[in-house]
This record gives structure tokens, C-alpha cells and sequence, in this order.
């Protein structure tokens, strides 16, 4: 059996709070071996189009972004198509699912920004595929949602939510087949792996995509607490 490692959260220059070229991505995507990526970019698509376009090897690419609810929750969209207009969960859901999208919770329990916190019970009932392994989690944030997935019956997927080209395939999803990628999520024929960053590590990387960010800025508009939690 194959064991084609994708990892399905990337977030390229074209997200406010990342920096990285799309070639170099797709670059070191090819150079650690991974078989695709999904370049998740918040709220947009403008990043996997571009990786479509200038891709020129056998990677697999998917389109997708990390959208931002009316309530600050967040959604991702897999095998997008169109931009996503931002809104409330059902608006961005539908939005997914005209395209023949596949909708993701990511990072459900991240401290400070609990995602699952944001939706309702009705809400969270439509949610069949769940991020399991994040790298930037702790590994009990990850514990916490693999256990959620597991208690709920939902598919589990694997992706880095890279900000910082070192750090994408650090978590991932593996395939058994090349071909109907999106067939193998929905019946949960997939598997997952990584392991999340140290606290150290990511509040490196953390300061430092900000201040290389064409608005450095953002580094002050980010919530403070964050760099105190990851450094402890």
C-alpha cells in the first residue's frame, strides 16, 4: 500500500500573517517528499491558484483557505474552486459545499481561541471532518481533538498550519492512492501524523515570520498573551 503524505494546512504570503513565496513552498514541499499540499490561506484562494499555476512537478496541489466566521471562528475549505465570502457558519458552509468543497474544523482546541467553542451544538453537528494533528497545537490540544473526532465518529485530517516554510509536513495526512482524494476523506480512508512544535520553537518562528511580514506591525496587533503562553 502507498503512504502519500499531504499536508492540508499551509498558509502562503498571500495571508496577512505569513510571508512565504509560493515557490519556496513548493520547493520544500517536493524536497522533504511530500506527495501534495493545500495552500490555506485566510480568506482567500489567491495562494492555490498560484501554486496551480506555477507548479511544475508532480505535486499534488489543493485549493483551499481558512475562513474567518462573523463570530471569529474559523472554517477550512478543501478543493475550492471561487473565493468564499466571510460570514456566519452556515453562509461560509453552503459557500463550501456549492463547490463540491469539503468543510474542516481546524485547531478545535486551541488554548486562548478555542475554536469549537465559537459554533452551536446544530452547527458543530454538520462538521464531519475534524484537524486532528496541527503542529502548531500542543499535544494535548491535539489529544483533545483526536479524542472529540474519535467520540463523534468524524474524520480526522492532519496539516502543519505552516506560516513558516520549516515548518510545513510537520503534521500531515496520509493517502493510500493518488486518484479521488476528496472520496478518501469522506469515507475516512485516510490516515494522520506529525507531532506539534515545541513552545519555544513556534514562538520563534512566531516573532520572527512577523517581523519579516510586509507589515511587521502585526506582531503588535497580535494578542500578547500568545508569545506568553508559547514561551512557557
Amino acid at each position: 500500500m502507498n503512504h502519500l503524505k499531504f499536508d492540508l494546512h499551509i498558509h502562503s504570503e498571500y495571508s496577512s500573517d505569513s510571508f512565504v513565496p509560493i515557490k519556496k513552498i513548493l520547493k520544500f514541499s517536493k524536497k522533504i517528499g511530500l506527495s501534495g499540499i493545500a495552500i490555506t490561506d485566510h480568506n482567500t484562494i489567491k495562494g492555490g491558484l498560484e501554486a496551480k499555476k506555477l507548479n511544475k512537478s508532480d505535486l499534488v496541489i489543493i485549493i483551499g483557505s481558512e475562513i474567518t466566521l462573523n463570530n471569529g471562528g474559523e472554517l477550512l475549505g478543501l478543493f475550492l474552486q471561487r473565493e468564499i465570502k466571510q460570514g456566519s457558519f452556515f453562509e461560509v458552509y453552503d459557500q463550501i459545499k456549492e463547490q463540491d468543497g469539503l468543510i474542516v474544523l481546524p485547531h478545535p482546541f486551541r488554548h486562548l481561541k478555542k475554536n469549537i467553542d465559537k459554533l452551536t451544538k446544530n452547527e458543530l453537528s454538520h462538521v464531519k471532518i475534524i484537524e486532528g494533528i496541527n503542529a502548531f497545537n500542543s499535544p494535548s490540544e491535539n489529544n483533545q481533538a483526536i479524542q472529540y473526532a474519535e467520540k463523534n465518529s468524524l474524520t480526522i485530517i492532519g496539516g502543519s498550519d505552516s506560516h513558516h516554510y520549516s515548518t510545513i509536513g510537520s503534521a500531515y495526512t496520509v493517502f493510500s492512492d493518488i486518484d479521488d482524494l476528496k472520496k478518501q476523506i469522506l469515507e475516512g480512508k485516510i490516515s494522520y501524523g506529525g507531532k506539534s512544535i515545541n513552545k519555544k520553537e513556534r514562538t520563534r518562528i512566531f516573532i520572527n515570520r512577523n517581523l519579516k511580514s510586509k507589515n511587521y506591525k502585526q506582531i503588535i496587533r497580535y494578542n500578547y498573551e500568545k508569545i506568553l503562553e508559547r514561551l512557557r
